[in-house]
């Protein structure tokens, strides 16, 4: 089960669902972990799971997020475990974010999440930064149990596929 660990707030869930999510099966992730999802079940083993299991971690800055202690408390959380962590700004700018931790990370910025050449922009940002998927997970029994499918989407797919053509890309083409 490729997992990856998603940090965001409850209010961003339909962002992450509708853009985020999407070319993550394309490049080998086929599940994912919700943030608010673990939160519920309140065991910190489950959080500490996600973020030391999964490839990488991304951290949907948003300003519901901003104003969150815990979603901060989270991602501090994430940056200090050495996985690396991917911080997607949704309707503010890096810049307008004084986070020190995320301030060395390179970030992916979507103005508006209803701006499509942005979100396929973040889609290619995310090819290129996203390592490879580590394969099924050993011994993540309770981990599996609370991961989230993620849906093929072939917009995505087809996007990617044909932006590394165009750029004569073959390896990253033949990864997806």
């Amino acid at each position: 089960m490729p997992a990856i660990y998603v940090i965001h707030k409850s209010e961003d869930r339909s962002f992450v669902e509708a853009a985020v999510l999407c070319p993550l099966p394309a490049l080998g992730f086929d599940t994912w972990w919700s943030a608010p999802v673990l939160e519920e079940r309140d065991d910190p083993a489950l959080f500490e799971g996600a973020v030391a299991n999964g490839p990488a971690i991304l951290a949907i800055v948003s300003p519901a997020a901003v104003a969150s202690a815990r979603f901060r408390r989270q991602v501090d959380q994430a940056l200090a475990s050495g996985t690396p962590c991917i911080p997607i700004y949704v309707g503010l700018s890096a810049d307008a974010v004084a986070w020190p931790g995320l301030a060395t990370r390179q970030a992916i910025t979507v103005a508006s999440v209803t701006d499509l050449a942005a979100v396929q922009n973040m889609w290619r940002t995310l090819a290129s930064q996203l390592p490879a998927s580590a394969g099924p997970l050993e011994g993540a029994d309770r981990l599996s149990s609370v991961a989230l499918p993620i849906a093929w989407h072939a917009g995505a797919f087809s996007h990617l596929l044909a932006f590394a053509m165009d750029r004569q890309n073959f390896d990253r083409a033949e990864l997806l």
